[in-house]
């Protein structure tokens, strides 16, 4: 399906509308849905699947720095880790830019208190909405 959007292929079209009720009847409900999706608006479908895409890479990345940690000896790991939750957690405060991969390293390490520091900077925007960022 990919293929074929990507080829130029009008999600509007007939062929597409074949592709999709061949979906619908075969219960094939993913493709069904990025067609939808695609037809909804260009290229919609393909940014979700590249955000998809992007999200699997950083968890693969997540895991593996996560693992060097381990394999520093237990003090090391500690501190490291105590000083990466302080970080995240001060530009969560701070409300400064904060990308997927250091908030998914924090809740990896210390889900209770990264959740908490979220929570409490959500709070304060939904309390003082013209202080949120943005």
């Amino acid at each position: 399906v990919k293929l074929c959007m990507n080829m130029g292929l009008d999600p509007n079209g007939e062929v597409a509308q074949e592709g999709l009720q061949w979906a619908r009847r075969k219960q094939h409900y993913a493709v069904v849905e990025y067609l939808l999706l695609q037809s909804m608006s260009g290229g919609t479908a393909n940014k979700v699947v590249d955000d998809c895409n992007t999200m699997w890479r950083e968890d693969g990345v997540l895991r593996a720095f996560v693992d060097e940690m381990k394999a520093m000896s237990p003090p090391e790991y500690d501190k490291f880790a105590a000083r990466m939750i302080g970080i995240v957690h001060a530009l969560i405060k701070k409300r400064h830019p904060l990308n997927s991969f250091l908030l998914n390293l924090c809740m990896t390490l210390d889900t209770a208190a990264t959740w908490s520091a979220v929570q409490t900077a959500m709070n304060a925007i939904i309390k003082n909405t013209g202080d949120a960022v943005g």
